[in-house]
This record gives C-alpha cells, sequence and structure tokens, in this order.
C-alpha cells in the first residue's frame, strides 16, 4: 500500500473538482423533432384504441 503525505492529497482532491465535464457532442434537431412526432403518434394511438386512458388534466394510466 503506497503513503501519502495528507497535504498532497488535498491538493490532488482539489484538482479533480476542477476538472472540466466531458462535451457531449450536440443533437441534430431533425433527431428531437422525429422522437417528438413519434411520441405524440404513439400517444394518439394508444388514445384511440383505450390502452392510455386520462386520468387528470396531463395524466394518464396505461390501461393493460
Amino acid at each position: 500500500m503506497r503513503t501519502i503525505n495528507f497535504q498532497k492529497w488535498i491538493e490532488q482532491k482539489g484538482e479533480k473538482l476542477v476538472k472540466k465535464p466531458i462535451r457531449r457532442r450536440p443533437t441534430f434537431k431533425w433527431k428531437l423533432i422525429d422522437s417528438i412526432a413519434y411520441i405524440k403518434i404513439r400517444d394518439r394511438y394508444l388514445r384511440t384504441e383505450k390502452i392510455l386512458i386520462p386520468i387528470g388534466k396531463r395524466r394518464y394510466r396505461l390501461f393493460l
């Protein structure tokens, strides 16, 4: 097991907090639009088949 000076350990711990977050690749607009359209079409189908039942203003229950 290696030993480390307490002061060095505190300094190293501070370095980790300063690291920049990982840059994520931005999502294309067409992907977002497609996914939103898919969700809306799926929900409309489930409502017409009486599988998705409205409970409140913006709440639904899945009736299987």
